[in-house]
C-alpha cells in the first residue's frame, strides 16, 4: 500500500472511531476497535464480535447496531444474534415479527440454532414446517430438536 492511501485510510479509520465512540458513549479499545474497524469495511465476523463485546459490556444500542450491520450480509450466527436481541428487546423495541424473519433468514443460512426457534414459533401455527425446521435442526446436530420432532410425532 502507498504512503498517502495508507494515511487516507488511516484519516477515515480515526473517523469512524470517533463517530462511534460518540454514539457508544464510551471510549473503544482495543481489541473492539480493530473489530470496528473491520465491520466498517464490510466483515460481518467482526461485527458479530464487535456486537458480543458490546453486549457483553451491556451497551445494547451499540451492539445492536453491530449485530444489524450484520443482518445485511449472509452470517448466519450473526443474523440469529440480531433476531435475539429484537426478541428480547435488548437495545431496540421488541419486535416478535422482525425477530422470527431473522431467525429465519439466519435458519436459511444454515444456523442450527435457528432453525430450532424457527420450529419454536411455528409448532402452534404450522406443525408441518415447524417439523421441517426441527428435522433439519437435528440433521445438523442440535439435540433439542429430536425432544420437539417426538412430541409433534406423539400428538
Amino acid at each position: 500500500m502507498k504512503h498517502g492511501a495508507f494515511l487516507f485510510y488511516s484519516f477515515l479509520y480515526k473517523c469512524a472511531m470517533a463517530y462511534l465512540e460518540m454514539w457508544a458513549d464510551q471510549e473503544i479499545t482495543t481489541p473492539i476497535d480493530e473489530f470496528v474497524a473491520m465491520t466498517l469495511a464490510g466483515f460481518p465476523l467482526a461485527a458479530y464480535f464487535a456486537g458480543d463485546m458490546f453486549e457483553s459490556a451491556e451497551n445494547f444500542e451499540m451492539a445492536e447496531r453491530m449485530y444489524n450491520a450484520i443482518a445485511f450480509e449472509n452470517d448466519a450466527h450473526g443474523i440469529k444474534c440480531y433476531g435475539d436481541m429484537l426478541f428480547v428487546g435488548k437495545g431496540v423495541e421488541k419486535d416478535m415479527q422482525s425477530a422470527l424473519r431473522m431467525y429465519t433468514k439466519s435458519a436459511g443460512l444454515g444456523d442450527r440454532a435457528a432453525m430450532f426457534v424457527v420450529g419454536e414459533f411455528t409448532k402452534n401455527t404450522n406443525v408441518n414446517l415447524a417439523a421441517y425446521w426441527y428435522g433439519v435442526a437435528h440433521s445438523r446436530g442440535y439435540q433439542h430438536a429430536l425432544q420437539r420432532m417426538m412430541q409433534i410425532a406423539n400428538k
